[in-house]
């Protein structure tokens, strides 16, 4: 087993409305994928980025070559450093409720429903590049190589709308009722405009609190593209309650991942490009 070399220091959070400290901070060589474990005990980190990764059920598939640590939260210390991932690919499962699969191939995307016939998404005129179905697995949205990104019904193959823009991070709340793309949230039902988070800035990824209240956005600021910061803010009234950024000069992209922990405490990022990943205490902000 590949032995890991990392580097990890333990702070003491401060919440004030400036720049946030990490409650944990972990450098590593390649780091692939970051989760919670369901009960929100345990923090996971997987190694080696180009020997994990997300198979079209949505489930993590590991080789022997990959690595994983696991943190305990209380404390953040390590629990295990182990190449034995079948106690933890649980934590990774990005499955919906109906069991919907998606495959992609050139610009159709075909969704694999069990117990009836597949159906197939037509509508990108270039290459799909990434999909993802909502919890409750009735939904779907999609981009593509091109400026458009789709919405779709995932029992009929409709499109329920389309935006004309690739939308770089997408992302749909446990509730289903909102999808946040870009940073700019819609309502669902009819995907009108709610309000929009980081405006003017170039957005990484997103991601929405399990209770559905919040919601955290990696960012870019172009005049200051040195660093690449996080916000979070009140999903509801749009208020600004924190700014993270990646400590140390020149770190950016924070592109990877964006996680909460199941009782929202905890927002962890992956900073793919500095090896890196950060994790914040947030409960003073989602306790409320």
């Amino acid at each position: 087993m590949k032995n890991i070399l990392i580097i990890v220091c333990i702070t003491i959070c401060s919440f004030q409305l400036q720049a946030q400290t990490p409650a944990f901070t972990m450098n590593g060589p390649a780091i692939s994928n970051i989760a919670f474990t369901k009960d929100g005990k345990l923090f996971v980190v997987t190694g080696d980025s180009y020997t994990a990764g997300y198979n079209s059920s949505g489930k993590i598939e590991f080789n022997s070559l990959s690595n994983l640590l696991v943190f305990n939260t209380s404390d953040f210390t390590v629990a295990e450093n182990t190449s034995d991932y079948s106690s933890y690919t649980n934590a990774f499962d990005k499955s919906n409720a109906k069991n919907i699969t998606s495959t992609i191939k050139g610009k159709a995307i075909t969704l694999n429903i069990p117990d009836a016939k597949p159906v197939v998404l037509k509508g990108h005129k270039a290459n799909v590049l990434n999909v993802i179905i909502n919890k409750e697995g009735i939904m779907a949205v999609s981009n593509a190589d091109e400026p458009l990104t789709i919405v779709w019904n995932t029992l009929t193959g409709a499109i329920l709308k389309s935006f004309d823009s690739r939308k770089i991070s997408m992302a749909f709340s446990n509730d289903g009722k909102f999808i946040v793309l870009d940073g700019a949230v819609y309502n669902t039902e009819d995907f009108s405009f709610v309000r929009s988070f980081a405006k003017g800035a170039n957005v990484f990824t997103v991601a929405m609190s399990n209770n559905g209240k919040y919601i955290a956005v990696s960012y870019e600021i172009e005049s200051d593209s040195r660093k690449s910061y996080v916000k979070l803010f009140n999903l509801l009234t749009g208020e600004e309650l924190a700014k993270y950024i990646t400590p140390g000069e020149n770190q950016t992209e924070w592109r990877a991942q964006l996680v909460f922990s199941p009782d929202d405490k905890y927002l962890a990022g992956n900073c793919n490009v500095c090896k890196s990943i950060y994790v914040y205490d947030v409960s003073a902000f989602t306790s409320k």
